[in-house]
Parts: C-alpha cells; structure tokens; sequence
C-alpha cells in the first residue's frame, strides 16, 4: 500500500492548482522521506541525472533555432512564395496556413511558437481578402499542432529521454503521420470552400503556374536547413543533440543571408529560448523525481501485475488509456500530463506488447488534441491573443477549430487501426521497432 503515499499527495497538489513540477517534487519528497529516509541525498541524484541527460541538450538547441528563424523575418517571406502556388487550390491560402505551419514544424519543434508565426502572418493578409475568420483560425491552430508531430519535436525528445527509446526512431516515426495530417487538413478545407465558396473568396488576379512555381524556389534556404538538421539524424550520422548544435549554426546563417537577423536579435534568441528550455528543464526533472518515486514503491510493476491480472484484451487497455489521456488534456498542457503519466503508463504499454515508438506517436496527437482543448488548449489563446483587435472571443476560436478536433480523433483511431503509419519510416532507416 506504499503507493498511497505517491499517489494522494500528487492527485491533492495537482488539482489544487500547484504547478506540475513543484506538485511532483513535493511528493518525491515524501515518498524519499517516509519511504527510504534519504530524501535530500536521493532527490539531489535524481535532479543532477536529470540534468545531465545528453538528449535534452537538444531541446534546448532546437528552441534557439526556432526563435533565431522567429527574429530572422524569414516566415513572412516563406508565406508569400507559397501563397501564389496554394490560390490556385479550392481553399487558397488556407492552404498555405497548412502548408507553412508544416514547414515551420520541422524548424521550431513547439506547437505555439509554430501557431503564433504562421498566424502572424497569416492574418491580416486573409482579412483583407475576406476569408472565413472562423475557418482561418482553424486551419492555424490545427495546423500548429504540427509543431510537435514533424521533427524535430521537442515532444518526442522529452518522451524519448524519459523510456530511453531512440530519439532519431520517434523523428523517424513522426514524419508520415505529421504530412499525413496536414493532407486531412488540406482535404477537409478544399472539400468546405467548394461547398462554401464564400469562405475563401478566389482571387481575380491569379498568378500563372510557372511563376508561381518559380517563386516557391524562394523557400529553398529553409528546406536546405532542414534536411541538415534531419537528414544526419535519420540516417544515423550524428545524434539529435549533434543535429542541433548544427540547426543553430545553420539557422544564424540563413537568418543573416536571407533574413534580418541582427546580433541583438540572436542575443534576444538565446534569451527567450532559455527561459523557455529552462520550464521545460523544471517540469522534465519533476518527472525523473516521480519516475525514481514510482520505482521506490513499486507502483509500475503493480500495476502491470495487476492491470494483466484483469484479463481483458490488450485493446480494451489501449482505450482506455486513450480516455485518459483526452481528460487530462482537457485539464494539463501536453508536456506536462506526458511526464507525470510515462512513468506509471509506458511498462503497461509495453507489458500488453505495444511498441513504445508507435505508442510517442499516438501520445503525441493526443497532446495535439489537448492543445485545441478548453480550458488549457494552448494554441486556442495564441489565436485568441494575435487576433486580440478583432474582437475574438475564446468561444469564436473553439468553434473554429471544432472541425479540426475531430479529424485529430479520428486519426488516432487510424493510428490504432493502422500502426504501420508510425513504424514505416523507423523500418525503413533502419531502427529497431519493438
């Protein structure tokens, strides 16, 4: 019954509105304390090994080069040579909501950071044009989530330091279902402007095909600072960390070359994106701190034993947790409820014979949903604070992005249906699938 010692204190502070990482440490506390008698000595191992995890190193790159291209003005110019090409589409420039939001997800590896570019840019351009303001919103806050889905996701990082499953698999893994969903997006779009013309109003001037083809050139500087940053990593020439170190040096060259990138504004880019490696640092070492808590009272083990002990079919298990993980997304950011729940959720997966690579990726759409969720869907503020001039309640922007919650349901279905949509890609370069 040592459990009750980790489990009461935790679900009491979580719910009373204690941050995530103070709630988990505090009941590390006391289960060391009560527990083994070793509290200061076995939470300052716990905190230093957390800190020293080689893989999170690239987190924290990852977030510079995106907030270096963020400076650079280079998202601006990245929408304008799509945007010629996507107006000759049902939907037109919706599209290239999509389309950008894809691209960028490969740079910055954060859904909001992914949502506030595109939409800055986005915006005002459609307004002017008269487009749908609800469709619009959508298709920028769906196609953020992509920010976590197509690597280099920090999301797929954390989860991989965390079950010491390889990070280049989980990039690997990521990619399929990540274009995969930016296509149902784009579908869902061009299916509603041919029923609806009105929401996104054709052009009369539209730009013939070859010039607009010459003009998507102009996104070559990104596209060539991506494959650099994957490509050694899928390949398995260096290690995400490796890839990251180069993603900065490459994205302060590109941002100078073809951007306006400033020596102040690499100084602000290591500034803000410290700040922001450094939450994450906070909540992913509370999640060593419960894992290490976990362990001491045996309550993974007991619950593989038990949850087995059920006889019930490893599907129902699959259901379940996919429920589970739809209400804390009502009620955590996606980080947060994924580091508190891995250490308790991931032996059950792997104890009912579902691969740990296949499982990150169905977290990840799960997380994904969350952020298009009320009350803490992150991207539903974002939307709801660039558009902040036009009167947009958070009851607008929900019902905006409505349609594109469900297509996120469904695809985990998909998902479970299909796992191969995962595993492919990790197949394909060569990693190891459990």
């Amino acid at each position: 019954m040592e459990w009750i010692v980790l489990l009461v204190p935790l679900f009491a502070l979580v719910f009373g509105g204690v941050f995530v990482f103070v709630a988990v440490g505090a009941t590390s506390f006391i289960v060391y304390y009560f527990l083994a008698g070793q509290a200061q000595s076995m939470m300052g191992a716990a905190v230093w090994g957390s800190i020293q995890m080689y893989a999170l190193v690239a987190v924290g790159c990852f977030i510079l080069m995106g907030q270096i291209i963020l400076k650079s003005g280079i998202s601006q110019k990245a929408y304008s040579c799509m945007a010629p090409l996507m107006e000759r589409i049902p939907g037109g420039l919706l599209h290239t909501n999509i389309a950008i939001c894809a691209l960028f997800a490969s740079i910055f590896g954060a859904s909001a950071a992914t949502t506030a570019v595109v939409g800055s840019s986005a915006f005002p351009e459609l307004k002017k044009r008269r487009y749908n303001f609800g469709l619009t919103m959508g298709t920028v806050a769906a196609g953020g989530t992509l920010g976590i889905m197509i690597p280099p996701s920090s999301a797929f990082i954390i989860y991989g330091a965390l079950t010491e499953t390889s990070v280049g698999a989980l990039f690997a893994a990521g990619i399929g279902p990540g274009i995969l969903l930016a296509v149902l997006f784009s579908i869902y779009v061009a299916v509603k402007c041919i029923r609806n013309p009105e929401f996104a109003p054709r052009s009369d001037s539209v730009e013939p095909l070859l010039p607009a083809l010459k003009r998507l050139i102009g996104i070559w500087p990104i596209v060539l600072l991506i494959g650099v940053v994957l490509l050694p990593i899928l390949a398995g020439w260096s290690t995400a960390t490796e890839a990251s170190g180069i993603g900065v040096f490459g994205s302060i060259v590109v941002g100078a070359l073809y951007g306006d990138l400033s020596f102040k504004q690499i100084v602000e880019s290591v500034q803000e994106s410290t700040h922001t490696f450094c939450m994450l640092l906070l909540v992913v070492c509370g999640a060593m701190l419960l894992a290490k808590s976990a362990a001491l009272v045996g309550l993974p083990r007991s619950l593989s034993l038990t949850i087995g002990g059920l006889n019930v079919a490893p599907m129902v298990v699959m259901v379940g947790l996919v429920v589970m993980y739809l209400l804390l997304g009502c009620l955590f950011d996606g980080i947060s409820f994924m580091v508190m729940t891995l250490p308790f959720v991931f032996p059950i997966v792997t104890t009912f014979g579902f691969g740990g690579i296949w499982f990150a990726v169905v977290i990840v759409v799960l997380i994904e949903i969350g952020q298009l969720t009320p009350p803490v869907g992150l991207n539903l503020y974002v939307i709801q604070a660039i558009t902040e001039g036009d009167d947009v309640t958070l009851e607008d922007v929900v019902r905006g992005v409505w349609p594109f919650f469900w297509i996120l349901g469904g695809f985990v279905v998909i998902l479970i249906c299909f796992p191969q949509i995962a595993t492919f890609l990790p197949r394909l370069f060569g990693f190891e699938i459990q």
